[in-house]
């Protein structure tokens, strides 16, 4: 996992930036999950621009958080964005948004 974050990291135009730790969870074997996937109820797309937008330093990126592309395309997604936050919040002026909302 951190070989992969290291060549993501690689990449990018952060001089200097450094990966202190990389985390991941295996959802298959959680018990509580089971690689079961979350559904939206009803009205939970109001919610997700503020799950959505980064918190201070953090971003973050899932399948749970795009109103257009459920699944791994959704998780793709999360992924460009949340990337385009984090190298806005480190100061490159790369645009926040690659994808609408």
């Amino acid at each position: 996992m951190l070989a992969i974050v290291r060549a993501f990291t690689e990449t990018l135009p952060l001089p200097g930036a450094e990966i202190v730790a990389a985390r991941a969870h295996d959802w298959v074997a959680d018990p509580h999950t089971l690689g079961g996937m979350s559904l939206l109820r009803p009205g939970d797309l109001r919610n997700l621009g503020a799950f959505r937008a980064p918190e201070g330093r953090l971003a973050c990126a899932t399948a749970d958080i795009s109103s257009t592309r459920p699944g791994y395309d959704g998780a793709v997604q999360s992924g460009i964005t949340a990337a385009a936050d984090a190298v806005a919040i480190a100061g490159s002026g790369v645009s926040r948004r690659v994808f609408p909302a």
